[in-house]
């Protein structure tokens, strides 16, 4: 087994602290810290197959965390004195090299963060705060290369590593603020292996995706595809690739059809028709079928459909994340039906691209839907705090507080009237103010 030490990690600070200016707790030494919350969000921009998602990542950079307070004897146990109850604040950016450019890649690059600390001591306490650092070094190069076993795309194992080099960090910061630690105390290495890094990964389980669609509506889809008129079986499939469905009836049918014929020379219309029917079943998201596109890219008759079945699995790839959290099960006592089951998965995705896409949907057509305004209204909150996701949906946010507002529901105008006091950014404070006034 390869084992190796990472090394050689620097922070540079690049920006202001997120945090607020609280008062300084109130430690003594021989403390010892309950991890009474653990605060962590994740951002990006990209949404990239085979990175561990969010709650993965903050299992990870807890884990690295909690262990780097246990060596240094600062975890509390059952039965320890001198227990403080702490909130930890993480908020963590995953950068992927070239993502602002026309031409991003699937390699991360080193990510950027805040970090606090609060004790829970009649309010919140500050322990530390961090200004804004970005996570730079010359071993973890050399560590990837080295690594072999990891069987994932890209860079996930490098993601992985930084996210257990974020948690050390964090503890290192807590630990340097206690009495009777020195101001620089450097904790042990993470000193991560190929398993470690591979439980990690092997982890990352697809989550169970229900069957909600109703009959009908299959059914209507499945009667378009098999129609006998071309025009309809085309109209279909661009109805399909623009909703997200996930009944397996559908998809079997069309691989069946592109099984039939990707091996023959086919006509201009035929082409046509089976390069469609590769796309829907890449747009459905549904990674049963990815073998699929894989063996039509290698083995396709035709050159031109080779080359879009290779371009659908990074497709499918993607619609695939996408899938995974749209396709989940309602909480209980949340009853809505199949069109608004998704806006509601979208809003509480945690991510930005879906939720921009939800917001919009919501506000056209069901802008008097109180579990989906109330979803929205908890995302709402996250616009009171300088964090890398507030920054990322400002135009999120300023849509939420048109939605609430247009909603003619008064229990949304308090929430309004603070946002449009204490939001980060002037946009949403302007829309926060002119919407709370509808109410």
């Amino acid at each position: 087994m390869v084992k190796r030490t990472l090394m050689m990690f620097f922070l540079i600070l690049v920006g202001c602290s997120s945090a607020p200016v609280v008062e300084r707790a109130n430690l003594v030494e021989g403390v010892k810290y309950n991890i009474a919350e653990f605060n962590f969000d994740l951002v990006y921009r990209l949404n990239v197959a085979g990175y561990l998602p969010a709650a993965e990542t903050e299992k990870v950079v807890r884990e690295s965390f909690e262990n780097t307070l246990k060596d240094a004897g600062l975890l509390a146990e059952d039965g320890d004195e001198g227990v403080v109850d702490i909130s930890v604040y993480i908020d963590y950016r995953r950068i992927f090299t070239g993502e602002a450019t026309p031409f991003p890649l699937d390699s991360v690059a080193p990510p950027t963060f805040f970090l606090a600390a609060y004790a829970q001591q009649g309010g919140l306490k500050r322990i530390y705060s961090s200004d804004e650092s970005i996570l730079i070094g010359g071993g973890l190069s050399g560590l990837i290369q080295s690594l072999t076993g990891v069987h994932v795309t890209g860079d996930a194992e490098k993601d992985v590593l930084y996210s257990m080099v974020i948690g050390k960090t964090a503890a290192e910061r807590l630990i340097r603020s206690t009495p009777g630690f020195a101001s620089d105390f450097t904790a042990k290495e993470v000193d991560p292996d190929v398993k470690s890094i591979d439980r990690w990964l092997q982890e990352n389980k697809r989550v169970e995706q229900v069957s909600y669609i109703p009959s009908d509506v299959v059914a209507g889809y499945l009667a378009a595809i098999k129609s006998p008129d071309s025009k309809v079986r085309l109209e279909a499939y661009e109805q399909l690739q623009r909703a997200w469905i996930n009944s397996s009836e559908i998809y079997q049918y069309l691989q069946q059809k592109v099984e039939d014929r990707y091996l023959k020379e086919l006509s201009s219309a035929e082409e046509k028709e089976l390069k469609q029917q590769i796309k829907t079943i890449a747009y459905s998201g549904l990674v049963d079928f990815k073998a699929l596109l894989e063996t039509v890219a290698e083995s396709a008759y035709d050159e031109g459909v080779r080359r879009s079945a290779k371009d659908n699995v990074d497709t499918l790839k993607e619609r695939a994340l996408y899938a995974s959290f749209i396709h989940r099960r309602l909480p209980s006592g949340i009853n809505l039906d199949w069109k608004q089951q998704q806006l509601y998965n979208m809003t509480v995705s945690k991510d930005v691209y879906l939720q921009r896409r939800a917001v919009r949907q919501i506000y056209k057509e069901y802008g008097k839907n109180e579990a989906l305004l109330d979803a929205l209204s908890d995302n709402l909150n996250d616009a009171l705090r300088k964090t890398y996701r507030s920054k990322l949906s400002i135009d999120y946010h300023a849509w939420i507080c048109r939605t609430l507002g247009k909603s003619g529901k008064v229990k949304y105008k308090p929430q309004l009237e603070k946002v449009a006091n204490f939001a980060y950014y002037e946009k949403v404070e302007e829309y926060a103010e002119d919407y709370a006034e509808l109410l």
